[in-house]
């Protein structure tokens, strides 16, 4: 499956606003030398001997954060190259939904989850809006489920 240049940036920004946009250039970028990766260009942030080069970890969240933002062809063209390190970086839950997010499975998997939750919130005294919250996400997860098992059939 074919992820958009979309979706890898909305994932990547709401993983941004989470943490920061150089946590996140972090993990890529230590995904991309695991990976062995020598395309697009990005430095290497910490060296062997442990310092922290700081230019490097700038020019890396500039330019990773400027492809994605960008529409033009070659941006998205190493986005495209990016892709392995960024799947590799990104949380486990984040990953499978760029992955499989319309797959039954996926859905259903997600479904169970939130419903765990609000029985979570339920047993621990939850506050009212911590329970309702929980509850919205798991009607909001049903819902998603069932337009895709409607659609197959």
């Amino acid at each position: 499956m074919e992820i958009k240049h979309e979706h890898l940036r909305d994932a990547l920004r709401g993983w941004a606003t989470e943490l920061t946009q150089r946590t996140v250039t972090a993990e890529i970028t230590r995904a991309y030398f695991a990976l062995d990766l020598n395309r697009p260009h990005l430095e290497r942030i910490e060296q062997a001997d442990g310092t922290v080069d700081f230019d490097a970890w700038r020019n890396n969240k500039q330019r990773i954060f400027r492809w994605l933002d960008s529409d033009t062809e070659r941006a998205r063209q190493k986005i495209r190259l990016l892709q392995p390190a960024i799947l590799a970086a990104l949380p486990a839950e984040l990953r499978a939904r760029l992955v499989a997010g319309t797959s039954i499975s996926y859905l259903a998997i997600r479904a169970l989850k939130e419903h765990q939750d609000v029985v979570a919130a339920a047993l621990l005294n939850a506050s009212r809006v911590d329970f309702e919250r929980e509850c919205d996400e798991a009607e909001r997860s049903l819902r998603e489920l069932r337009q895709a098992y409607s659609a197959l059939h």
